[in-house]
């Protein structure tokens, strides 16, 4: 079976299946080195945000190659933001 590449345009069709309000995808600088994309999204509650949050990284570590950056969820302890850096 062949996976799909996590890249931007399957961590949007994610984030609309989980059903994100406000997608907005902001596509950095070539001159900045650490990034190159930064996807803002919102939810309908903080459960809605933390359910989107665990799903995007249990995607992202089924697809990811093996050998591929550790990724993790920002604040967890929080109520109105979560961060989640694939690498």
């Amino acid at each position: 079976t062949v996976l799909p590449k996590f890249n931007i345009d399957l961590v949007v069709a994610l984030l609309r299946q989980e059903n994100a309000k406000d997608i907005c995808v902001i596509q950095l600088s070539p001159e900045i080195k650490y990034c190159d994309y930064f996807i803002i999204v919102s939810g309908f509650s903080t459960r809605h945000l933390h359910a989107m949050a665990n799903y995007m990284l249990k995607m992202y570590k089924h697809l990811k190659e093996e050998g591929g950056p550790h990724t993790q969820i920002e604040g967890k302890e929080t109520d109105d933001w979560l961060c989640i850096d694939f690498g």
